[in-house]
């Protein structure tokens, strides 16, 4: 997971006849766990809970790497994301350039 590039985007909006233009920016992110290999279990975890819920039919797709699941459903299942020393270190090492990036 290392930032790629970060944009910053201008949104237009008009709501009741009012308009306003607010600035967002946006992160491209790779994915440092990249691999041909096929995951038994893939989560898009946001650290947010709303709008993080699966359905039972999602859930069970998920356990079987069919759907990817969202916050709640790491906390139901229990799940421990285990990448070992070499790449946890790899992992700390690259979250806290991505860290950098974002607060200059």
């Amino acid at each position: 997971m290392c930032i790629r590039d970060r944009y910053k985007l201008s949104w237009h909006t008009t709501q009741n006849g009012v308009s306003s233009t607010r600035d967002e920016w946006v992160l491209c992110m790779a994915n440092l766990f990249s691999t041909n290999l096929r995951f038994h279990q893939k989560y898009d975890l946001k650290g947010s809970r709303e709008g993080r819920c699966v359905t039972a039919e999602e859930l069970q797709m998920g356990t079987q790497g069919d759907f990817t699941l969202r916050d709640y459903a790491f906390e139901e299942l229990e799940s421990v994301i285990e990448i070992g020393p070499d790449m946890s270190s790899r992992f700390l090492e690259q979250l806290e350039r991505d860290v950098q990036v974002c607060i200059s």
